[in-house]
């Protein structure tokens, strides 16, 4: 497992994996945000974390300019450190 962390820190995800991605989290939270239960959730967190409230055209602007060096970086950060444990269940 930490191999795999490793060389999406060093090579970065693939094109393909960025798209498919980011085609993902569009398409999912599309369908998350159609029932009145999860509206009212979604705008509950935004008022209680005061964030702006974003349109999708927004949303779908601001994960289009996500790179793979974005996520490099951010796996470097967030899995790549002294504290990193390995649990294995079942």
């Amino acid at each position: 497992m930490r191999q795999v962390i490793e060389d999406l820190v060093k090579k970065g995800p693939s094109d393909k994996e960025m798209r498919r991605a980011k085609e993902y989290y569009l398409g999912r939270r599309a369908m998350d945000l159609q029932g009145d239960a999860s509206l009212a959730g979604y705008f509950t967190l935004e008022e209680v974390y005061r964030l702006r409230f974003k349109t999708e055209a927004e949303v779908a602007r601001l994960i289009e300019k996500v790179t793979a060096k974005d996520v490099s970086r951010l796996a470097e950060r967030l899995m790549l450190n002294s504290n990193l444990v390995t649990s294995t269940v079942g």
